[in-house]
């Protein structure tokens, strides 16, 4: 019998978080497209509204809107959406709204105001402690030498990749009120009751910006798997590459 009616590959998505865009996979895209090729994968990034080719646009205020509109670009029925941080809560919202295009959702790191408090999902001490220890190279951003300092456990002093993130930054920027905009968005995101869809939730355990318990509430709220990754902080695409395509795998293929 073939897998795949509508004579279409099956689709990975990737979708990023707060203010970042595609090209901040670094180069998680090729390593992932590499493994999955035997199987006849399709590896897609996917840009959120205000963000990448998207900047020009206003960020919505609410997490659905988001995923309307990733889904509007969507064809096919087999589509595995991985979300990382905000994109974990735009691929729950994906699931819900199109059962018939979604067959998957992996979350990474996410969370939902009705299952965690604020400080737990956003650790605003993390974030000015990130800022203090920063990689302080001249030519880098603040702001991108902050993100990865925060984001990475391992990497967050690599200067190669401060520069990488600055010059996509100088690039293509996230304004200012898309950045408010889309803060707002995660603030308010609260998580359906229930998903027709099998969900995994992967959990960075030295995540510093969203309190590792935010995982363990979304998977007990879905009763799904909850996979941890002990040696990764909030994106595990940079601090355990090799060990998260591994597990997307597992649970996708």
């Amino acid at each position: 019998m073939d897998r795949h009616p509508d004579n279409k590959n099956p689709k990975w998505i990737l979708v990023r978080g707060l203010m970042r865009d595609k090209r901040h996979w670094h180069d998680f895209i090729e390593s992932l497209s590499a493994e999955v090729m035997a199987f006849n994968v399709d590896v897609v990034a996917m840009d959120s509204l205000g963000n990448g080719v998207f900047s020009h646009e206003k960020s919505p205020l609410t997490i659905t809107t988001y995923a309307r509109a990733l889904l509007e670009q969507l064809e096919g029925n087999d589509n595995n959406i991985i979300g990382l941080s905000m994109g974990g809560m735009i691929a729950i919202e994906m699931a819900r709204l199109s059962p018939d295009k979604v067959s998957k959702v992996v979350v990474i790191n996410t969370s939902a105001a009705n299952l965690s408090p604020w400080f737990r999902r956003f650790n605003i001490y993390a974030v000015i402690d990130a800022y203090r220890t920063r990689n302080r190279d001249s030519g880098l951003d603040w702001s991108e030498a902050t993100a990865l300092k925060i984001s990475s456990e391992h990497l967050g002093a690599n200067l190669a990749i401060a520069k990488k993130w600055t010059k996509l930054r100088q690039e293509n920027r996230v304004r200012l009120h898309n950045a408010v905009r889309q803060l707002w968005a995660c603030a308010c995101f609260k998580c359906c009751d229930s998903l027709q869809q099998p969900i995994f939730v992967f959990s960075g355990v030295l995540d510093k910006l969203v309190s590792p318990d935010c995982s363990q509430s979304i998977a007990d709220h879905y009763r799904c798997q909850l996979i941890e990754f002990d040696n990764a902080g909030h994106d595990i695409s940079l601090d355990s590459s090799a060990a998260l395509i591994e597990q997307l795998k597992k649970v996708l293929l």
